[in-house]
């Protein structure tokens, strides 16, 4: 009920049983995505929250609050990113390790959303030089940067030369890379062409295409021309791995509700002219889904923040 609701998002952290505070971190995150509770309110309340809890929730909890970003539309994304990167920023000061290792997924995420502002921009290349921060972290800031286009191929090679020169460092440099803005066509060419593609390259790609710099995507022309084909030319495993990763899903408000949407439009007539392989459908049906209701939820928190004519 609202009152509950109103009580988590203040005092929550304060709750003792932490098995209490993880049901209710997992209830909030529900909420949200199935309309009950209005994302920006939550990301404006939930990470005081969030950054009281305890070791071992914390990192879970900014997992939850990270992926309710999907759900603000491009329109809202700086009025919200914004604020929130100021919030987590201040959380940041004097933190050890472990509250670096929580919040810091969301330092990148943020920085890649939107116009980071030139304080958001000094704490990331700082903590770049934070010999506290893993090399995992370093690399998700560098991400980041690199899909502002603040980073380009000769800074992440060296990097990667003077830091990581490992096979693990090349699939990091390789995420940063595909991060780039420009380079869209290029990164989707190899995903669908290249049969000799790892795992690790792929997800490395698919990553970095994704990123929330990278315009939404307006049309499903190609994943529906290319997916069946992609389907029955490689191993299950990397199937679906395709299926997933390039489901144009990346949709805003702004081209097109849930029921008009371009890509919701063509996946519709996809799913009902073609005769597809179980395990496809139900891929393709799933990540339809979840398009929905995104541009759903963004929809509502839209009318939410649209003053009244």
């Amino acid at each position: 009920d609202p009152e509950t609701w109103e009580l988590a998002l203040d005092r929550l952290s304060t709750l003792a049983n932490p098995d209490a505070r993880a049901v209710i971190w997992l209830s909030m995150i529900d909420a949200v995505r199935d309309g009950l509770l209005d994302v920006t309110d939550v990301l404006r309340r939930a990470p005081l929250q969030a950054d009281g809890e305890d070791e071992a929730l914390r990192p879970s909890a900014v997992a939850g609050l990270r992926g309710m970003l999907r759900f603000v539309p491009r329109e809202l994304i700086d009025d919200v990113a914004r604020p929130l990167a100021s919030q987590v920023t201040s959380f940041l000061g004097d933190a050890d390790r472990v509250r670096l290792d929580a919040w810091l997924p969301m330092v990148a995420d943020l920085y890649g959303r939107g116009t980071p502002s030139e304080a958001e921009r000094e704490c990331v290349t700082g903590l770049l030089d934070n010999p506290l921060v893993s090399i995992d972290h370093r690399w998700s800031l560098i991400t980041a940067l690199a899909a502002q286009g603040e980073w380009g191929e000769a800074e992440i090679e060296e990097f990667r030369r003077s830091h990581d020169a490992t096979g693990r460092g090349a699939m990091r440099a390789a995420l940063a890379l595909a991060a780039r803005p420009g380079v869209e066509e290029e990164v989707t060419e190899q995903l669908w062409s290249d049969l000799s593609l790892t795992n690790e390259r792929a997800n490395a790609l698919i990553a970095g295409l994704h990123m929330p710099t990278h315009a939404p995507a307006h049309s499903a022309t190609r994943y529906v021309a290319s997916i069946v084909a992609a389907w029955q030319a490689r191993p299950l495993h990397m199937a679906i791995k395709l299926a997933e990763g390039m489901f144009p899903g990346d949709v805003d408000i702004a081209d097109g509700g849930a029921a008009d949407h371009p890509v919701v439009v063509a996946i519709t007539k996809f799913l009902d002219e073609c005769q597809l392989e179980p395990a496809l459908r139900r891929v393709v049906t799933e990540c339809q889904d979840e398009t929905v209701r995104r541009l759903l939820r963004q929809e509502e928190t839209l009318a939410h923040h649209k003053p009244s004519a």
